[in-house]
Formats: C-alpha cells, sequence, structure tokens
C-alpha cells in the first residue's frame, strides 16, 4: 500500500523490512566465518610444503656464498705449487752434485795425506790414525790387503792406501804394475791364499833387540821395514805375496806417536829361504 505524506508509517511493513535486513547481516557474518575457516584449515597428511619465498632462497645461499669468497685465488695456489716443486728439484740437484763430487773425486786414491807426512796433520793431532810403531804399521798394510771387508766382502782399499803419503802411494801401485793404489790392492788381496797365516808372517811390533833404536827416533825422522828381513815364519812371508821395503816416518805433532808410510820400494814377490851357516 502506498503511503501518503502525513500518513503514520504501518508497524507491519517497518517490522518486514528490518527482518529482512536482520537476515542479510547474518548471512554476511556467516560468509566473514567461512573465509576465516579456511584460513584456518591444517595441512592434510601428504599435502606438500609450499615452497619458500624468494626472500627466504636468498638467506639460505648467502653462507655458502661467503665462504666460497674465502678461498685463496686460482693463482695463489699455482704460485704456492710452483715454489715447492722448484724447492724440491734444488735438494735434489744438491745432493746429485754431492754424490758426484764424492763418487768421481772421492775415494781411496784422492784421499791426500801430504800434510800427515814428517810434519803430521791437523788430523793426527788431535786424533790417532796411524800405528804406533813402524812395524805395526806394515802388518797392518798385510793385515787390510788379507782380510775382505766384513761390510761388503772387498778389499778395504781405503784403508790400505791411506796409510801412505802422496809420493808413497804412487810408488806402491807403480812397484806392483798398476797406475793407483786402489788397482794394487785389489790384485794383491786376490793373491792372498790364508789370511791367518799370512798376516802372522810379521811380528806386531818393534823387536826388543831394535826397541831402543827406534825409541831414539825424533819426529819426522824414519824407519825401514824389510818384509823378507823381518818375516817371522820358517819360509819368510806364507800364503801370499812379499811386499817389498817401506820406510816408515814418524809424524810430528800428532797425539802420541804416529806413523806413516812415505816410501816403498819393490822387493821378491817370494821371500828366499833362509842361509843357514855351517
Amino acid at each position: 500500500m502506498e503511503q501518503r505524506p502525513g500518513d503514520e508509517p504501518d508497524p507491519a511493513e517497518t517490522d518486514a523490512e528490518q527482518f529482512r535486513q536482520f537476515q542479510e547481516f547474518q548471512r554476511f557474518q556467516e560468509f566473514q566465518q567461512s573465509q576465516r575457516g579456511q584460513d584456518l584449515v591444517p595441512r592434510q597428511p601428504g599435502e606438500l610444503e609450499q615452497p619458500p619465498s624468494d626472500e627466504a632462497e636468498s638467506t639460505e645461499l648467502t653462507g655458502p656464498l661467503r665462504r666460497e669468497r674465502r678461498r685463496p685465488p686460482a693463482w695463489l695456489v699455482g704460485l704456492g705449487g710452483k715454489l715447492l716443486t722448484a724447492f724440491l728439484v734444488l735438494i735434489a740437484a744438491i745432493i746429485g752434485v754431492a754424490w758426484a763430487i764424492n763418487h768421481f773425486l772421492g775415494g781411496g786414491d784422492a784421499i791426500s795425506n801430504e800434510e800427515l807426512a814428517g810434519q803430521g796433520g791437523k788430523k793426527a793431532e788431535a786424533t790417532v790414525l796411524y800405528a804406533s810403531d813402524p812395524y805395526a804399521a806394515v802388518r797392518r798394510v798385510y793385515a787390510r790387503i788379507a782380510q775382505p771387508d766384513p761390510e761388503t766382502g772387498k778389499p778395504q782399499v781405503g784403508k790400505v792406501c791411506l796409510r801412505f803419503d802422496d809420493a808413497a802411494r804412487e810408488q806402491f801401485a807403480r812397484n806392483f804394475g798398476h797406475g793407483k793404489c786402489s788397482a794394487a790392492v785389489i790384485a794383491l788381496h786376490a793373491e792372498v791364499s790364508h789370511v791367518t797365516r799370512y798376516v802372522q808372517s810379521l811380528p806386531r811390533s818393534v823387536p826388543i833387540d831394535e826397541y831402543d833404536e827406534v825409541a831414539a827416533l825424533a819426529p819426522g825422522e824414519s824407519f825401514t821395514v824389510d818384509s823378507c828381513a823381518v818375516a817371522t815364519g820358517p819360509a819368510g812371508i806364507s800364503d801370499g805375496p812379499a811386499l817389498g821395503t817401506f820406510t816408515v816416518t814418524k809424524l810430528a805433532r800428532a797425539k802420541g806417536q804416529q806413523w806413516l808410510i812415505t816410501g816403498h820400494e819393490a822387493g821378491p814377490r817370494t821371500c828366499p829361504a833362509p842361509t843357514t851357516t855351517g
């Protein structure tokens, strides 16, 4: 019914309109509640988790990237490797040169004992290197020629040739038909058939009847030992070659009494039978 101006509103129509508005308001509230409920629904089993945002990915990559930047640069690592290689090569070269010098310039024949002849030498001043009397010096030459080195089984070249000064070493080699002392020692060693008997062919020290003469010698003076003349066996030097006559010099400024062989003369390889008087 149309309402005329000035008329009072119909209470029934007013109530119906208010009721309709109230229902619309209720439906709007229910819609809002349903939307909030969807946001609060928990994740169902098996449902995939949403991937992290770009900001989270950026944060996760920050740590490894920083550690990668702390590593030394490649050129520095390469330079360190080259320096280490050069150092190792240098050490190897030094060792090689030292070995070559010892191999080609060292050895028995290269040992110089010139300063140890009549004048003595600094080595003999502090250390006992040589025999304490001339007979012992000669006997040791026989012993070292006869006995092989216990470690190598070879002739003791160095221990024989060291007992001579330079001039006597050359004389000894030449008198046995060799250019070097080492070659003479090797050849003489091969001629020894029995070590003990060969070495015992010579006295261990100065005989009693010659002791005063030897003791009276001053440093720098010499004494002569003839192998066949001083041999103690009935057949002279046995089970090996006789080694001739040695000149032995008493060293000056040496620790104690030390004697070095300073001369050598050839003699018979086999001592003559002793003469008998009737």
